[in-house]
């Protein structure tokens, strides 16, 4: 098996298991399971917060070519988070966890008011 393979094979696993922690709660699973919910979160990936957090936010700011303030402005919210940011997180980050990240940062825009349909007023469109 190649290592290309292993690695798709490895975020698939993380991905799944993201979805069933989403599902049932981090708890429920860990003790289902009898393990620590630590060592789940663990598995399943980084979120871009969580990369902040672990790596700093310069290097984050130097993977995607841009200033760290613009990197804080996604993390709260501020900026949208682009396909091809997404892309160079993944490609930079191993067990970067796309799906949890634009949940999150999507939930935030949401509340702000910031996302694409709470600026879109239909009266407007022609």
């Amino acid at each position: 098996m190649s290592e290309k393979t292993v690695l798709k094979d490895k975020k698939v696993a993380a991905s799944v298991l993201a979805q069933v922690l989403e599902a049932y709660g981090v708890d429920d699973v860990a003790t289902r399971l009898g393990v620590e919910p630590a060592e789940l979160t663990a598995l399943v990936g980084e979120t871009l917060a969580g990369l902040v957090h672990k790596r700093g936010i310069e290097a984050i700011a130097e993977q995607l070519g841009m200033s760290a303030r613009n990197v804080r402005d996604i993390c709260r919210g501020h900026t949208a988070l682009t396909v091809d940011d997404l892309y160079q997180l993944d490609k930079c980050n191993h067990g970067f966890d796309m799906r949890t990240t634009v949940r999150e940062i999507g939930a935030l825009r949401v509340s702000k008011g910031r996302d694409r349909k709470s600026r879109w007023d239909p009266s407007t469109a022609t």
